[in-house]
């Protein structure tokens, strides 16, 4: 497999489960070249809890891309994805994911429709239907990027068009960017993400939100000890540094790739 060169502060490992998401992440961006950047995103959306860390990552990508071309960079949320939800349960979700979003644009004052949810692998795209419909009560557009399709069996090529096909009917997006075929390296990496699905416990939602319906937990509600919560908290902090060190080699290789042109095979 490829690899990803990342810099390295002394001391300082980046994990290599995070290495493999950036190489996942390089593949896509490698396969949709310039199509990904013909219009600027004001609102990048992470599905939780597996997708949180692309969606840093493309985060920490997108603001350094948008700083050098000067446009202004975008927001970040997160809302928790559940599949398997009947469709009263799921315009419900969307009803209140939207009043969010309401919040969130007016908050930050954004003027820019154009959202990108970011996953690290779809199968059906039934598990973002509260997150896509939301999106669209918002009134916003939104296109998908999901570093891995995840497809049971070798398939050939013209059922794989039509898997993408239907994936993106479902999720309502005006254009799906996948990668690769399989499952991804970060899928249930929880020591790294920071944060759980949970709509059991007792714990609170993220930030203390109470509504766990549509936002994750934090890992770390469910440490056992101060110290377990410590160790948490302490892998998760890393890996929002390695994201960053991984976000800036990135748009390093973009940049190279862009003065080269698009289509260069060095690339």
């Amino acid at each position: 497999m490829e690899t990803l060169e990342v810099s390295r502060k002394e001391k300082h490992e980046v994990d290599e489960r995070l290495r493999e998401m950036a190489v996942e992440f390089k593949f896509l961006l490698k396969k949709v070249g310039k199509e990904l950047f013909e219009r600027p995103y004001g609102l990048i959306v992470g599905d939780d809890p597996s997708g949180r860390l692309p969606a840093l990552l493309m985060y920490e990508f997108l603001q350094r891309v948008y700083g050098k071309r000067n446009l202004p960079k975008p927001e970040i949320l997160f809302f928790a994805g559940e599949k398997n939800l009947m469709d009263e349960e799921v315009e419900k979700r969307s009803s209140k994911i939207s009043e969010h979003i309401d919040r969130a644009v007016k908050e930050a004052g954004l003027n820019n429709p154009n959202t990108l949810i970011v996953t690290e692998t779809v199968e059906y795209g039934l598990g973002l239907r509260p997150i896509t419909e939301g999106i669209a009560r918002s009134g916003l557009t939104h296109d998908l990027f999901s570093g891995t399709m995840f497809y049971a069996d070798v398939p050939r090529e013209r059922e794989l068009s039509q898997a993408a096909d239907s994936i993106q009917k479902i999720t309502k997006a005006r254009k799906f960017f996948y990668g690769q075929i399989g499952s991804s390296s970060v899928k249930w990496e929880y020591d790294l993400s920071g944060v759980i699905r949970d709509n059991k416990s007792a714990a609170k939602g993220e930030n203390g939100k109470e509504d766990k319906e549509i936002f994750s937990v934090p890992t770390k509600e469910f440490a056992r000890t101060p110290v377990d919560e410590t160790k948490i908290q302490k892998s998760v902090d890393k890996s929002r540094e390695d994201i960053k060190i991984l976000a800036e080699e990135l748009f390093g290789w973009y940049e190279t790739w862009t003065e080269r042109g698009w289509d260069d095979e060095e690339n």
